[in-house]
């Protein structure tokens, strides 16, 4: 009786055991299976695949939801509050640390090689063999493996000028075309914010990025075997500081850059001309490519990095200008980025990737085809749509300008260049969030979207006429949508001469236009501003109806810079619409 019962016993435990290995074998979906024998037959062929590997961690989504509740450039960025930031990171990481000591247990004796880890995403990359691989895929605790892919430079697509007068600075162009202009003479510059620029690096010394604040880093994990090398500028995969975002191949992170924030305090400016950049460069070397490639892992370690850096520098957004080769028809969100782009969002930054050039009608490139990115397509600056930009009814979100774009090179450090693509579209959307985060910290990503949507030119497609108009995007609307009043608009100023028997008076001549958005706002009258010292000093106050003012006695060709307001019958005044008189300089 007792040799039956052990006999039982033992049959019970070994198809316990074979429940479990079956179990393990089938946790993967059909996707996902289909993915992991991709994978396999690329082991198979190689000798080893480089994979990104998913591991469920406890409780993650609640220290994921303590760890965003700290966003970036709040009003109480005091010491506690970023103490208290960095111990909810730290709880975050430690879970995630011991979920990797879990999966590295289970490999103890297979061969593997530790690409990146990470603190605030549940993944690892890795380069296995096959049967590495098919070891993963039997631990219980992995959820997803992927290629660990690699994303080319992009190219700047062969395009007409579409009518464009290429004799001007474009960059001066399209900065008025989206509305950043305005946005400046009303005082958002985009001052006191960054934008990290995920790319190939940055030439600091160039003239448009001289006395702008700048923060350097580099993951590039290069195209060797040896842990020991990498292509960042010390020689290995992972570098901080002044130097470590020096660019790599391509001046494009530079172009990327002037166009996100650049100012060279004469007569080209980015879209946030005051705001500082993050650059961090995340591209290597790809031998049997003859060319550069940026691999996942060094784009969500950037993306990471930015997320940790958030108590640190108030950071509005990420720009990446960059993007596969493959065009995806609907949303990607289970891809390996997805985790890395919801965490920025949910902490007020937003992420604007390129829509891809691949002249789709109905596809992005990834990750621009994850749902909490800003994806972005290009238009003409005549707001006519473009040859090669990816068209999407759900996954693109705004146009900007992106056919020839002049901005700063790397051949030297006052040289430019003019490039075409989305990737010079994108940055314009960066470059915005900057100046809607000076206006208010607390402006979520939905927020501004929703403004920029709302407010923007509707751009049709004549390629891809079975799509929805997409809106180009207007700064100075958008930001008016958050004002209780808005400024009046098109304000300028002439010089006259006023000449007597008597006396030669000099008066500049104000005029500017009532403001559309204060319809029904019982605007009661505008008031005249003259600046001294940097500060507004009150010249006069006229009735609402009366759209010109005199300053006279104002000096033969005296640089003058005015404000105009308009206020209401209760008195909410609306911010100051600016406008410089100068002499001698093109206005």
């Amino acid at each position: 009786m007792r040799l039956k019962k052990n006999f039982v016993l033992i049959m019970s435990l070994v198809l316990l055991v074979f429940s479990s290995q079956s179990l393990m074998s089938t946790h993967f979906n059909d996707y996902e299976d289909y993915n992991y024998n991709r994978l396999m037959r690329i082991a198979d062929r190689d000798g080893r695949v480089d994979v990104m590997v998913k591991m469920d961690v406890p409780n993650i989504r609640e220290l994921t939801a303590v760890s965003t509740g700290f966003t970036t450039g709040g009003a109480n960025m005091d010491a506690a509050y970023v103490q208290a930031a960095f111990n909810a990171d730290l709880a975050l990481e430690q879970a995630i640390s011991n979920a990797r000591d879990s999966v590295f247990h289970r490999l103890n004796g297979m061969t593997y090689d530790i690409n990146r880890t990470f603190s605030t995403i549940p993944y690892i990359a890795l380069t296995v063999p096959g049967e590495t691989l098919e070891k993963l895929k039997a631990i219980p605790g992995i959820l997803d493996i992927e290629e660990d892919r690699l994303t080319p430079l992009p190219e700047s697509p062969e395009v007409e000028s579409a009518g464009d007068d290429i004799s001007r600075p474009q960059l001066s162009q399209s900065t008025e075309v989206v509305g950043a202009t305005i946005a400046w003479d009303m005082g958002f510059t985009g001052a006191g914010w960054y934008v990290a620029v995920l790319d190939t690096g940055l030439l600091t010394s160039h003239e448009m990025f001289q006395g702008k604040n700048i923060v350097e880093h580099c993951f590039a994990r290069g195209d060797d075997d040896s842990d020991a090398y990498g292509d960042c500028p010390n020689g290995l995969e992972e570098m901080s500081g002044p130097g470590s975002a020096f660019p790599y191949y391509s001046g494009h992170g530079t172009h990327v850059s002037g166009i996100v924030a650049g100012n060279n305090h004469r007569d080209l400016f980015g879209v946030a001309k005051n705001a500082g950049v993050i650059a961090i460069q995340v591209f290597s070397y790809i031998s049997n490519w003859g060319s550069v490639g940026s691999y996942d892992s060094d784009n969500l370690k950037g993306l990471e990095w930015v997320y940790l850096m958030r108590n640190t520098y108030k950071i509005a957004s990420a720009n990446m200008s960059l993007g596969s080769n493959e065009s995806y028809s609907s949303f990607c969100n289970t891809t390996t980025q997805a985790d890395a782009i919801d965490n920025l969002k949910a902490v007020g930054i937003a992420t604007a990737v390129a829509s891809g050039n691949e002249s789709q009608c109905n596809g992005v490139a990834s990750p621009g085809c994850i749902q909490s990115a800003v994806t972005v397509n290009a238009s003409s600056k005549t707001d006519a749509d473009t040859s090669y930009g990816n068209w999407s009814d759900t996954m693109v979100d705004l146009v900007a300008p992106g056919t020839s774009i002049n901005s700063a090179w790397t051949t030297s450090n006052t040289s430019y260049e003019y490039l075409s693509g989305t990737s010079m579209a994108t940055p314009h959307v960066a470059g915005a969030w900057a100046i809607f985060k000076q206006y208010d910290a607390g402006l979520s990503v939905d927020e501004i979207l929703t403004a920029l949507k709302e407010t923007g030119t509707p751009i049709s497609s004549a390629r891809c006429t079975e799509r929805l108009p997409e809106p180009r995007i207007n700064i100075a609307a958008g930001l008016t949508t958050f004002f209780n009043v808005a400024p009046p608009l098109n304000l300028t100023a002439v010089q006259q001469k006023n000449q007597s028997f008597l006396q030669t008076e000099y008066l500049n001549e104000l005029t500017w236009e009532e403001n559309p958005r204060n319809v029904g706002k019982n605007v009661a009258f505008y008031r005249v501003y003259l600046y001294e010292n940097g500060q507004p000093n009150l010249l006069q106050q006229v009735d609402s109806s009366t759209y010109q003012y005199r300053h006279r006695k104002a000096g033969q060709r005296v640089e003058r810079k005015y404000g105009i307001t308009a206020v209401t019958s209760d008195g909410v005044e609306s911010f100051p619409y600016t406008y410089t008189i100068k002499f001698g300089v093109e206005q």
